[in-house]
């Protein structure tokens, strides 16, 4: 995963695999089945903190190891999985402000205005009234989103998100006090202060969940950040480390 990143975003003019400014796009990109249709969601602890955690070990193996240590120190100094999840099914809630609505209108009409965008922002709004109001009424009829009721649309929202995954790179979106927090970045810090690992990561109130749902199938997948900045801030951090580690 970390050779593919470098070769992506080397900027090197000889890259064969950079996409030069002056490049025109052939091909235009598919948004089918993303979608944002729910209001930023509250941490029910306090906190939603971005972490993304690299590995320095000399080997694989000792990359495992470190990395069980890390995971077995979220569940002492954070919490359990229930504890730690930045979801709770009672604080998400469909967004009906227009603000996110009127962003998946402009993706997929590929405009800001006319009227296949009127059409899809109309097609939005009416959805998120119709969730809404099986979620408040426990509804149990009419249509099905991937198999699902819409009153039981919030709990599959819980289940299948992304909010920790590993692609060599320990990546998670986490509730929690600050109290936790602190005591958690100590653990980091002296990892790092012994050469071990670096870290970076980006402190909310709030996560943000964007969705991405496989049209006639029962299969999707939620994908979840903290607010104001999220993953590309800790990133960032993380960067600063790994240079000040190199001189």
């Amino acid at each position: 995963m970390d050779v593919a990143e470098s070769f992506i975003k080397n900027d090197d003019s000889s890259n064969p695999y950079i996409i030069p400014l002056t490049h025109k796009i052939k091909i235009k990109p598919d948004f089918t089945g993303f979608t944002c249709r729910w209001q930023d969601i509250p941490s029910h602890r306090g906190e939603t903190v971005s972490f993304i955690v690299k590995m320095n070990s000399p080997s694989t193996s000792s990359d495992q190891e470190l990395l069980k240590i890390v995971l077995d120190q979220v569940s002492v100094l954070l919490g359990n999985d229930v504890e730690i999840h930045p979801l709770k099914e009672e604080k998400i809630k469909v967004d009906l402000s227009g603000k996110y609505p009127s962003k998946e209108a402009t993706v997929h009409s590929g405009s800001r205005s006319g009227i296949f965008y009127f059409l899809r922002r109309i097609k939005i709004k009416i959805e998120g009234l119709a969730v809404n109001l099986a979620i408040k009424t426990q509804w149990r009829f009419g249509p099905k989103i991937n198999g699902k009721e819409l009153r039981e649309l919030r709990k599959s929202q819980v289940i299948a998100s992304d909010f920790r995954k590993y692609d060599g790179t320990l990546k998670m979106v986490i509730a929690c006090d600050s109290d936790s927090r602190e005591s958690f970045l100590k653990f980091l810090d002296d990892l790092y202060r012994q050469g071990k690992l670096f870290y970076g990561y980006h402190v909310s109130d709030r996560a943000l969940m964007t969705c991405a749902l496989h049209e006639g199938s029962i299969r999707e997948v939620h994908f979840v950040d903290s607010a104001d900045g999220g993953y590309a801030l800790a990133a960032a951090q993380l960067k600063e480390q790994i240079k000040a580690s190199r001189g």
